[in-house]
């Protein structure tokens, strides 16, 4: 990035920077999947956890995009968008789950995210007896 602004001062110099700034605009983002938060937290080990997340993602090209969850053929959420996107749903697993972002077009996936699930305690096998004396 500061190599670009770098070179386009150098251009500047020399009386060509709209052909600097045109390659800057013109240069195709990498596609991007991210999830907000990526962790989930359950009270104990075994547990489901549940959380409200968000997946934002980036395109290089507009098109139509889907969201699929690991191992299921069914997507979650398809969009026609241009360059961003953004989804909110509730999660509820026992164990990390990896999300991919698809091109509808060709089914191919462009990017993917994971959501770890952590827990508090550890599983207790024993039962606890209460007393009072």
């Amino acid at each position: 990035m500061y190599s670009r602004v770098i070179g386009c001062l150098g251009l500047l110099y020399l009386g060509g920077i709209s052909s600097c700034l045109a390659n800057e605009r013109a240069s195709p983002l990498s596609p991007e999947l991210s999830a907000m938060p990526n962790k989930c937290v359950a009270l104990r080990k075994g547990r489901t956890c549940f959380a409200k997340i968000t997946l934002r993602f980036r395109v290089s090209h507009p098109g139509r995009y889907c969201i699929v969850e690991q191992d299921k053929k069914q997507p979650l959420y398809c969009e026609s968008i241009d360059r961003y996107g953004l989804f909110a749903f509730e999660f509820q697993s026992e164990k990390k789950l990896t999300y991919f972002l698809v091109d509808a077009t060709n089914q191919v996936n462009i990017a993917s995210t994971i959501i770890d699930v952590a827990w508090v305690h550890k599983k207790t096998s024993r039962k606890r007896r209460w007393r009072i004396f």
